[in-house]
């Protein structure tokens, strides 16, 4: 937050979750515990240290958001991007998001890398596109993405769905089954040559009428 006068007008208090008000004074808004306010005895309309409330504010918010990391950490992996948008959702300013989310990552507690790995391996049958897509919704990219991706082998992934496809779409009319098979494979995220390869190898099973 940028410095200012010390003095300004109180100019809206307005209660959010259990404890905590957002107050707009001297042109900023942030959030401060309740039990602050009533210490220092701000009401809306009044003048006060606004300097003196803001840095109480601050001081108060990097300690709940510590509180709050640990607990959203501890549920599962997360991405920094995740972390962050939890953070900001729940009110904290921006320099107090930022530097938990430093803190974080310096503690080992939060790792992209990390979070692409865990996550990618736990999406058999997906194809390279598909995940870089999730790992991307996720605000993982670039090496991070690149480093937990590199070890998926799409044509081993697509080959383990070669009995999937052919229970599914073996038993309709070869090319509407061909064309259901290929989109199902190209939804998952398999590239059109290897979904083409998959699904005609799956329907020229015995169980299939790929081969007309």
């Amino acid at each position: 937050m940028a410095t200012r006068p010390d003095g300004g007008e109180i100019e809206s208090i307005t209660p959010l979750r259990r404890g905590w008000a957002s107050v707009s004074a001297g042109g900023e808004t942030f959030i401060v515990p309740v039990s602050i306010l009533r210490r220092m005895g701000v009401v809306e309309g009044m003048e006060a240290d606004i300097r003196a409330l803001r840095d109480q504010a601050l001081k108060a918010q990097r300690e709940a958001a510590a509180r709050d990391s640990a607990r959203f950490l501890g549920m599962a992996e997360r991405s920094v991007a995740r972390l962050r948008s939890h953070l900001l959702r729940r009110g904290y300013s921006p320099c107090v998001v930022e530097a938990e989310i430093e803190r974080d990552i310096a503690a080992g507690w939060v790792d992209d890398a990390r979070f692409a790995r865990i996550w990618a391996a736990s999406r058999p049958g997906r194809g390279t596109a598909a995940l870089r897509s999730g790992l991307a919704a996720r605000g993982v990219t670039g090496d991070a993405a690149r480093a937990a991706l590199d070890p998926v082998d799409e044509d081993a992934e697509a080959e383990s769905l070669v009995e999937m496809v052919r229970r599914r779409y073996g038993s309709l009319d070869g090319r509407v089954a061909l064309r259901r098979a290929v989109g199902f494979l190209r939804r998952r995220g398999f590239s059109v040559a290897v979904s083409l390869r998959i699904a005609r190898r799956a329907l020229a099973g015995d169980g299939g009428h790929g081969g007309r």
